[in-house]
């Protein structure tokens, strides 16, 4: 306690390796928790490190504990880092270390360029999340306690304050109900205010999840429910304190986010509608830290088979069509809407060009085949139905089939405006339609040849 009075700070180095970590984390009140370079080594491509730093990153929030990543030496480890909610880094990524005083840099303009390549502030649930902020009156951890009753007479209509650190970090929260005890005492508020008994604000301060501004809903979901008897969620900017999310509060983000969501939904296929699309680009645009797929999916010789079979026939392509797609795509990284009618989107990152293409291959393939159980025997046979083309000439229409243009945005290409890349995904389009298989790609700026 006295040197927390003294400005120190408690860390877990090494965290993963060691001997009774667990127990120091239980049994102590931490303030930084080091992860060891063995689960930081190749954490990109490993999924079972990938598993473990999550859970540690949430266990450690929860508790209130920042994380350290320890060994950071790839461009690769320091993204997923900050993927996982890993609060600081160390490596050689980052510099190297000295001794020396004039080693030391106040910046890093390598990491800069990553940090602008971010997509900042548009999220709908850092928009929704800033919209119920409570900007909570707060204490300092070495305040006395006179000053905490002071602030509990000025605001009865709170029942806790955040405790920050000298630095403006929220280190808990204080409650008013931890002081009834004394306050209804005989003795209790004397015995407070005694000298030989001085407590200050930290030894009074319980913990509480802390989150970054800019976390999904979902992560402050989890962060509150994980610790029982919690009143609220602190969350940060830049690792200052910047507010409070109340119990209240949460329910109504994740109501109007439910809400916002389920109006955005095609009421056809139940996908995601054209204002997630928008932002699932502008977001791809923005984020360029690597390789973006924004893949345009439109059927062929749609409309002739919906006025031959009717509209009943056509909401049945439609359907299956988003029923394949969630059956290919479906992780994280992936990312599927429907725009309207018989145009969908498939947004995909951070694959080698073959194993984005695959997918891809294997979607077309199976709706050419599948959608032919929706023809007539006879039409099956011909590979054709009797219509009306474009031209309104009656004509034989092939069999439906569908194309897929994808636009590549190649990492570190930033696009700051969405309406940039409109004509390139107008060109990609077109290009599918001509090609045999459907599937067509062109990196942004540079025209590829259609994938045969």
């Amino acid at each position: 306690d006295k040197m927390r009075r003294s400005g120190f700070k408690i860390a877990i180095d090494d965290f993963g390796v060691g001997k009774g970590e667990f127990k120091l984390l239980c049994d102590f009140p931490v303030d930084y928790l080091k992860i060891d370079r063995h689960f930081i080594s190749g954490l990109g491509d490993a999924p079972r490190k990938q598993h473990l730093v999550k859970n540690i990153v949430n266990i450690a929030h929860t508790l209130g504990i920042r994380v350290i990543a320890e060994g950071v030496e790839t461009e690769a480890e320091f993204l997923a880092c900050r993927e996982f909610g890993v609060d600081m880094v160390q490596g050689y990524y980052i510099a190297r270390p000295s001794v020396n005083v004039d080693d030391q840099r106040a910046s890093f303009p390598h990491l800069r360029v990553h940090s602008k390549q971010r997509t900042s502030g548009g999220s709908l649930d850092e928009l929704l999340i800033r919209k119920q902020i409570e900007n909570l009156p707060f204490v300092y951890e070495n305040d006395s306690i006179e000053k905490v009753f002071e602030m509990f007479r000025m605001h009865p209509e709170h029942s806790y304050f955040p405790v920050l650190n000298v630095n403006d970090e929220p280190r808990g929260i204080i409650q008013e109900a931890q002081l009834k005890e004394f306050i209804y005492h005989p003795f209790g508020r004397d015995l407070l205010k005694n000298r030989d008994y001085l407590r200050a604000a930290s030894f009074f301060a319980k913990n509480a999840p802390i989150i970054s501004l800019d976390s999904d809903t979902e992560d402050l979901v989890t962060a509150f429910a994980n610790m029982d008897g919690c009143h609220c969620v602190l969350l940060t900017e830049n690792m200052r304190y910047a507010g409070a999310v109340s119990a209240a509060s949460l329910i109504r983000i994740l109501n109007e986010k439910q809400l916002k969501t389920a109006l955005d939904q095609n009421p056809l296929t139940g996908l995601p509608g054209n204002i997630a699309i928008v932002n699932h680009l502008r977001s791809s645009c923005a984020d360029a830290d690597e390789v973006r797929y924004l893949c345009y999916c439109d059927f062929d010789n749609f409309k002739p088979f919906n006025d031959h079979y009717g509209f009943h026939a056509g909401d049945h392509a439609i359907t299956l069509f988003a029923a394949l797609m969630r059956r290919y795509f479906f992780h994280d990284n992936e990312f599927i809407g429907h725009v309207g009618g018989d145009d969908f989107f498939v947004g995909l990152r951070g694959l080698p060009e073959e194993e984005m293409l695959h997918p891809l291959g294997r979607l077309l393939n199976d709706f050419a085949s599948e959608v032919r159980t929706l023809y007539s025997e006879k039409e099956r046979q011909d590979g054709y139905i009797i219509g009306h083309g474009r031209d309104g000439a009656v004509a034989k229409i092939p069999l439906m089939r569908c194309s897929i243009g994808v636009l590549e945005l190649p990492a570190g290409v930033v696009i700051s405006d969405i309406d940039r890349i409109s004509a390139e995904i107008a060109n990609v389009k077109a290009l599918a339609k001509q090609s045999d298989n459907g599937l067509s790609v062109i990196r942004f700026g540079i025209a590829l040849d259609a994938v045969a």
